[in-house]
């Protein structure tokens, strides 16, 4: 798998888990506040979510 289907894969497993944090995300984005890119940008299991 490449490195960038990981990371769309990666992207639609953390908007599935949480849906209030991809809608609170795009507050923050859309009110130009910045957001906890780790979310983003970790596996679940790393941050404790599975």
């Amino acid at each position: 798998m490449s490195a960038q289907a990981f990371r769309a894969f990666n992207r639609i497993l953390h908007v599935t888990a949480d849906l209030g944090r991809t809608h609170d995300d795009t507050e923050a984005l859309l009110q130009s506040r910045s957001l906890d890119e780790d979310y983003w940008r970790k596996p679940l299991g790393e941050l404790g979510l599975l």
